[in-house]
């Protein structure tokens, strides 16, 4: 009874310790390929991350061409960015929320009171 008690203790140690390791080598600083698919099709634009520990910086490229800058946050294998744009119909907050799986990602984005979308982002392999 003694010796499965201790297995049990060991293993769950073990995993637990080795769960922490893969969450901390999450980094995704680099150049990706943002699709998002929404109401209004679907669109992909090269963007740019760069991650220091939990903060995240997003590079954003809109449909005007005009690069825009967004601000996270990286928690293991969760991830989270908004920014804020002016239209003609006011400023509207998009927020993203999703995981990391390696060189991919997927998750939900919300644009405000106007709607909600889906995305995915695949690394390009550049820095």
């Amino acid at each position: 009874m003694r010796n499965a008690f201790a297995v049990a203790l060991i293993a769950g140690l073990f995993l637990s310790v080795a769960g922490t390791f893969g969450a901390d080598d999450v980094n995704v600083t680099g150049k990706w390929d943002l699709t998002i698919s929404s109401q209004r099709g679907e669109r992909t634009s090269a963007t740019q991350f760069k991650q220091d520990g939990e903060a995240l910086t997003v590079i954003m490229q809109g449909r005007d061409g005009q690069e825009r800058e967004a601000k996270g946050s990286v928690k293991g294998t969760a991830i989270e960015w908004s920014s804020t744009r002016e239209t003609p119909r006011g400023d509207i907050t998009i927020t993203f929320t999703g995981t990391i799986d390696g060189d991919a990602m997927k998750g939900a984005v919300e644009f405000g009171t106007f709607g909600s979308g889906d995305w995915s982002a695949k690394r390009t392999g550049e820095e």
